[in-house]
C-alpha cells in the first residue's frame, strides 16, 4: 500500500502543479496557445515556476505535516498550521479559506468563523478549497471508514461551512481509501456510495452518476461539485496516470484543484511508479513530499492493523 499512498500524495502535487499555469483559462483558449498540455511549463496568472505548486499542495501540506507530527488528526494542530501558512501571505488562496482564516486569525473560534465567512458570503462556501487538501486523511483511516467521513467533515469545516464542501471531502476520500485498498475503480465508487449512506453526520453523495455524463457536460469550475464530477469523469475515463492528468487538466477552468484530484485518485489507483518521471523531476520539493508520504504510510500501516 505504500506505493498507492505515496502515489496519492505525490500525484496530487504533479497535478495541481500541471494543472497551475492553466488556471482560469478555457479549454479553447489552452488549445489556441499550447496546443494540447503535457509538460510542466509553469507561467499562467499566478506565474509559477515548471514544477510549481499552489494552495492546494500547499494546504495538504500542512494536514499531511500535522498527521505525522502528532500521529494522527488534531483539528486544532491542522488549524494552526494552516493559520501559520495563511500569515505568510500565499498566493493563489481562495476568497472562501481566506475569509475564514482572518476571522479564526483574530480571534474568531474555529467553530464560528466558517459559519460567519459562510454568512458573509451570502451562502456562497461550496467551493473546492476542502477537496483539494484532505487526501491525507484517506490514508489515515484508511480501514476505519466512520471515523475517515467524521474527520473529513471537521477538517473541511475550519474553513468551508457549506454541507457541499464536507461532503466533497468525505465522498473523496471514500473513493481514495477504497483505490488505496486495491479496489477497482468501479468498485471503490460504488464502496464509497454505500458506506456514506449509514453516516450520522447529514453528509451525502452530491455528485452525479459520471458515467452517464459525455465530456461536453463536464464543467471544469470551482464549485465543489462541478470539480470532483469533472475530476472523477476524468479519472474514470482513463487507463493511466498520464492520460487522466493530461485529459483533465486541458478542459480549462479550476485546472490546478481538478489535476490535484484526478492526480489524488490516479496516484492511489496506480501508485508512485506510474506517474512519469519527466513530471517527478521537475516537481517542486518533490523530495520534502515524498519523505513525507512515505512517514504517512508507515503511520497508515500502524494505524490499520
Amino acid at each position: 500500500m505504500e506505493d498507492r499512498i505515496c502515489g496519492m500524495i505525490v500525484g496530487l502535487a504533479v497535478g495541481d502543479a500541471l494543472g497551475a499555469p492553466l488556471e482560469h483559462m478555457s479549454r479553447q483558449q489552452i488549445q489556441i496557445k499550447h496546443g494540447s498540455v503535457t509538460e510542466m511549463i509553469g507561467g499562467g496568472w499566478l506565474d509559477v515556476r515548471p514544477g510549481g505548486w499552489t494552495d492546494d499542495t500547499a494546504m495538504m501540506l500542512c494536514l499531511l505535516r500535522s498527521i505525522v507530527e502528532r500521529g494522527d488528526f488534531d483539528r486544532d494542530d491542522v488549524t494552526r498550521k494552516y493559520l501559520e501558512w495563511f500569515r505568510g501571505r500565499p498566493i493563489g488562496i481562495g476568497n472562501t479559506t481566506r475569509a475564514t482564516l482572518t476571522l479564526i486569525d483574530g480571534g474568531t473560534s474555529v467553530e464560528e468563523a466558517s459559519r460567519l465567512a459562510h454568512e458573509g458570503s451570502g451562502g456562497m462556501t461550496a467551493g473546492n478549497g476542502t477537496v483539494m487538501r484532505c487526501a491525507p486523511l484517506a490514508a489515515l483511516y484508511v480501514s476505519r471508514p466512520q471515523e475517515l467521513i467524521a474527520a473529513s467533515m471537521a477538517d473541511a469545516r475550519v474553513t468551508h461551512w457549506d454541507i457541499r464542501a464536507a461532503s466533497g471531502s468525505a465522498l473523496l476520500n471514500l473513493i481514495l481509501s477504497g483505490l488505496l485498498q486495491g479496489k477497482k475503480k468501479s468498485e471503490a465508487f460504488a464502496w464509497a456510495d454505500e458506506v456514506l449512506l449509514e453516516n450520522e453526520l447529514g453528509l451525502y453523495n452530491p455528485v452525479p452518476d459520471v458515467t452517464l455524463l459525455r465530456e461536453s457536460e463536464l464543467k471544469p469550475t470551482g464549485f465543489v461539485v462541478d470539480t470532483l464530477t469533472t475530476s472523477f469523469w476524468c479519472f474514470r475515463h482513463t487507463k493511466s496516470f498520464e492520460e487522466a492528468l493530461v485529459k483533465a487538466i486541458n478542459l480549462g477552468g479550476d485546472t490546478d484543484t481538478i489535476g490535484a484530484v484526478t492526480g489524488a485518485l490516479s496516484g492511489a489507483r496506480w501508485g508512485l511508479q506510474a506517474i512519469p518521471q519527466r513530471w517527478l523531476n521537475a516537481l517542486q520539493d518533490r523530495g520534502l513530499i515524498l519523505s513525507l508520504a512515505k512517514r504517512l504510510a508507515r503511520l497508515s500501516a500502524e494505524k490499520n492493523q
